[in-house]
């Protein structure tokens, strides 16, 4: 029988096959491979690759010396870049190989996507090569993953009242310590030597605080409960040991030994080192809505820890609501309309009255479609958070994820997860 194949045809298969129709009883039917396609392979997306080794990832791990201490003020060397000097290279996507199915027919490879090299008035195309951008300036280089930047570069050996408050477009760094009630605010990152004490730090790329930062809780006549010492990033967060403070960051909070009584808001908060993070949370509120890892979550002596991971849950059900809501008012002008169409006897006006009612039907229907879809993503979305404990859990710790429990016994190394749409704890593997 013609079967239509015509590739991928192998020879030692169809000997195999006529082995095993030898050897075969009457009757009986055999079936084995003879022939193999050849699969697509898909095109890779174009990506971004920084040049110049960045400041921000440089000084994370502050230099050890020679007799193995570390000095935590050495911010080692602070490179600048200069003008026409390569900074970022954008690596082309990829269109991937087409394959071949047994019939001769080709299986397109699907192409990877493109980006376009991002511009801002720091960096240039370069004019020998339209993937290559170049710096327009001399600076400091801030890279958040999207877009490069070129910053001025603003100094300090420490910033204490004899200075005075700081409020600078680029990037500054502070050699030494941050001393209270003092204010710093800065367009790009920040990187600071010292310890922060019940300071307001605010920047728009990157915070790095080589020490710790440390606050009070006070109360005012007129705000109420506050914090003295505050942190905000339009980035990531990086700082040894953070104690009553209220910091907040568009992306990652990342802390290398300890949080104490603190208010964070972020997308994740990693409290440790490593792949098993074994740093300690002790009480205070995070609002956080993707991933949560440490050691060690509450205190031997039940101090209370709220840990909430529904920032984007929450924004899913407020527009899922607000979209049911829509849904029901067009529900109930469209019955308001039947009711109108069949209790007139008047041709002309049901003609006037079939359009709307055709339109609203649309619009519900195509409504009911966008909530359907919001609640798939919601409901995958929070397949992805996850709190991670690696050491121990204490009670008196309060969960928020789509639902909330409050572990009322010690346990072990544990996974807090949505888990069949409801909330719970399991083992650690």
């Amino acid at each position: 029988m013609n079967s239509g194949v015509r590739y991928g045809l192998k020879s030692s298969l169809i000997k195999e096959l006529l082995t095993l129709c030898k050897e075969a009883e009457p009757g009986t039917l055999v079936t084995h491979e003879i022939a193999k396609g050849l699969h697509e392979v898909n095109g890779n997306n174009a990506y971004l690759t920084p040049l110049v080794e960045l400041f921000s990832e440089s000084f994370r791990n502050p230099k050890e010396q020679a007799d193995g201490s570390v000095d935590l003020k050495d911010l080692g060397n602070i490179d600048t870049v200069t003008k026409d000097q390569p900074v970022l290279e954008k690596i082309p996507y990829t269109s991937g190989t087409e394959g071949m199915n047994v019939f001769g027919e080709s299986i397109p490879a699907i192409p990877g996507k493109d980006i376009k090299l991002p511009l801002n008035p720091s960096v240039k195309v370069s004019p020998d090569n339209p993937n290559l951008l170049l710096a327009n300036k001399e600076g400091l280089v801030r890279f958040d993953g999207k877009e490069l930047v070129i910053d001025d570069v603003f100094m300090l050996p420490e910033l204490d009242p004899q200075k005075g408050h700081v409020k600078f477009k680029g990037s500054v760094v502070i050699q030494g310590d941050v001393s209270p009630d003092m204010k710093l605010t800065a367009t790009g990152d920040v990187v600071i030597g010292g310890f922060v004490e019940s300071a307001v730090i605010k920047c728009g790329g990157e915070l790095t605080i080589l020490s710790g930062a440390s606050g009070r809780i006070e109360e005012d006549k007129t705000n109420g409960q506050h914090y003295t010492c505050i942190l905000q990033s339009g980035g990531q967060i990086n700082l040894d040991f953070a104690n009553q403070c209220e910091i907040t960051a568009k992306t990652l909070v990342n802390v290398k030994r300890q949080v104490s009584h603190c208010i964070i808001t972020a997308n994740s908060l990693k409290v440790g080192q490593g792949k098993k993070p074994k740093g300690q949370i002790t009480g205070g509120r995070f609002l956080l809505c993707k991933t949560l890892e440490a050691g060690t979550i509450g205190t031997e002596s039940n101090v209370a820890t709220d840990i909430s991971m529904n920032r984007t849950y929450d924004i899913f059900i407020n527009k899922e609501i607000e979209l049911a809501d829509w849904i029901q008012e067009m529900v109930t002008r469209r019955e308001n309309l039947e009711v109108s169409y069949n209790s007139t006897m008047d041709p002309n006006k049901k003609l006037e009255l079939e359009p709307q009612l055709t339109m609203l039907q649309s619009k519900i229907e195509r409504y009911t479609g966008y909530r359907a879809e919001l609640i798939k993503k919601r409901r995958e979305y929070m397949d992805n958070v996850f709190v991670k404990v690696n050491t121990k859990l204490y009670p008196k710790v309060s969960f928020f994820m789509t639902d909330n429990a409050v572990i009322s016994e010690e346990k072990g190394p544990s996974v807090i997860k949505i888990d069949d749409f409801e909330l719970k704890i399991l083992p650690l593997i």
